[in-house]
C-alpha cells in the first residue's frame, strides 16, 4: 500500500474538447464512487495511477470543489483528458516547453514556456489545484515551486520526486510554515534508478501535496 502521513513534523521554522471525454457521471455511475481518478487515469492511460497517485487525490481533494486547475508538463495530455473527465466544466490549462500534439493544444489552453521561466511565470493567473509533473530534478521542481506556489489557491501538489535525496532537498529548502499542512506520499511501484538525479540510486518516487 502506498503510504499516506497525516503531516509533516517539520517544526518551528465535454463539448469544447472533441466530445471524446466522458463526463464525471459515467465515470462515477461505474466505480460506484470508490475511486474516479483510478478510473479516469486508467482510461486516458495516465501513469498517475502507476505510482498510485489516485489514492492521495481520492483521500484530498475527491470532495473538494475545483474550479481551476493547471498542470506543468502537458507530454501527450493523458492525465488532461483524465482531470478534464473528472471535472468536465473546470479551467484545465496545461504548460510545457513544446507542443508535442497539435489536437491536445487545440483542446486545451498549453502554455509554450518554462515554468522556470519567471517573466513568463509572472502572467499566469491563480488556480485552485496546480500540479508539478514538469522536470522532475528537485532543482527545478523548487524553482517551480518559488513561481507558481503563490498562484495556488488550494493545492499545489508536487509528482515524482525522484527518490529520498531529492526530497530531503526540496524539504530543507521550502519554508516549514508551508510544509505544515502538506501530505507526503510513497508512490507504488519498484524502486528505480534516476538518471536525473544529483544522487544516482535506487529509490522510490515521492510525492508532495501542499494544502493551503
Amino acid at each position: 500500500m502506498a503510504e499516506l502521513v497525516d503531516a509533516l513534523d517539520l517544526g518551528s521554522s465535454d463539448e469544447s474538447r472533441g466530445g471524446s471525454i466522458p463526463s464525471t457521471r459515467t465515470i462515477k455511475r461505474s466505480l460506484k464512487m470508490v475511486n474516479v481518478f483510478k478510473e479516469a487515469f486508467d482510461l486516458y492511460g495516465a501513469d498517475k495511477a502507476v505510482h498510485g497517485y489516485h489514492e492521495l487525490y481520492n483521500t484530498f481533494i475527491e470532495k473538494e470543489e475545483v474550479k481551476s486547475l493547471l498542470e506543468i508538463g502537458a507530454l501527450r495530455g493523458n492525465s488532461l483528458k483524465a482531470f478534464a473527465a473528472i471535472w468536465p466544466n473546470i479551467q484545465i490549462d496545461s504548460m510545457d516547453v513544446e507542443i508535442f500534439d497539435e489536437q491536445l493544444a487545440k483542446d486545451f489552453n498549453i502554455f509554450k514556456q518554462s515554468s522556470t521561466d519567471e517573466e513568463a511565470a509572472s502572467k499566469i493567473g491563480e488556480y485552485d489545484f496546480i500540479i508539478d509533473d514538469g522536470d522532475h530534478h528537485w532543482r527545478k521542481q523548487f524553482e517551480t515551486f518559488k513561481l507558481y506556489y503563490p498562484k495556488a489557491k488550494k493545492y499545489y501538489m508536487i509528482e515524482d520526486i525522484q527518490g529520498q535525496y531529492s526530497l530531503d532537498r526540496l524539504i530543507f529548502n521550502i519554508n516549514k510554515g508551508v510544509l505544515q499542512k502538506a501530505q507526503l506520499f510513497t508512490c507504488k511501484g519498484p524502486k528505480r534508478v534516476f538518471t536525473h538525479s544529483e544522487h544516482v540510486k535506487e529509490d522510490n518516487y515521492f510525492g508532495l501535496l501542499i494544502i493551503k
